[in-house]
């Protein structure tokens, strides 16, 4: 996902933009930064697979943790990070919600969600909504369609934008095992910056004039930059 940040990763936003803003202009408009699926997957207290089955839209009358929310109940279908989950959770997304989650609860499309948790909970349809998703780099919630994931999902290993179910599913799963265990209300987990080589995949799609970065998480990246800049 390219150049993003929510609210977990509110922290990590802030000192980037410090260091970018320190550049000089013309490096200013030449790099690229994207968010890798590690750092996803490192930011997330859950990342589930699932279908949504029903949905409540944002409510105009509504006020305070209320407002400018949707409600979504998800089928889980598979649980690739965090403690397992029931056979429903629900998910509560703001700044307009998901756009076509209509269309995605009509057609069963299989979805990967990223989440964290939040203590100001709500509830819908008898369960409790403390989960809501990442922010992606696209500023929309990091709820990604595994049928067609598009050129959201930027792997740091091997520095594929992943299209397949099999494969993005196999990258979560490889980054779960090399991070600690997460937990309810982390805060964004050490980054690095990880240089992305020209002619892969993932610099085709960040490339703006010079030279790509990826987000990563420092636990699986330690050899990557810890900052730019000088």
């Amino acid at each position: 996902m390219r150049r993003t940040f929510s609210r977990p990763l509110a922290t990590a936003a802030a000192a980037l933009l410090a260091l970018l803003a320190a550049l000089p202009t013309p490096a200013r408009a030449e790099i690229a930064i994207g968010e890798s699926l590690e750092w996803l997957t490192a930011s997330a207290t859950r990342v589930l697979t699932g279908r949504i089955v029903a949905q409540r839209d944002v409510d105009p009358r509504a006020t305070g943790k209320n407002a400018d929310l949707q409600l979504l109940t998800v089928q889980v279908t598979g649980t690739l990070r965090g403690p397992a989950s029931g056979p429903k959770v629900c998910v509560a997304v703001r700044q307009g919600g998901l756009k076509d989650a209509a269309t995605l609860r009509q057609q069963g499309v299989e979805l990967i969600l990223f989440l964290g948790e939040t203590v100001q909970a709500t509830s819908f349809e008898g369960r409790v909504c403390n989960l809501w998703p990442l922010r992606g780099g696209d500023a929309l919630p990091a709820i990604v369609r595994l049928d067609q994931p598009g050129k959201r999902l930027l792997a740091a290993g091997g520095f594929k934008v992943l299209g397949q179910r099999a494969a993005i599913v196999a990258a979560v799963q490889t980054a779960a095992r090399g991070l600690p265990a997460p937990k309810a209300g982390q805060a964004a987990p050490p980054q690095r910056f990880l240089e992305v080589p020209p002619g892969t995949e993932v610099y085709r799609v960040l490339y703006g004039g010079s030279t790509c970065y990826l987000i990563v998480p420092a636990a699986l990246f330690p050899q990557a930059r810890p900052k730019l800049g000088r």
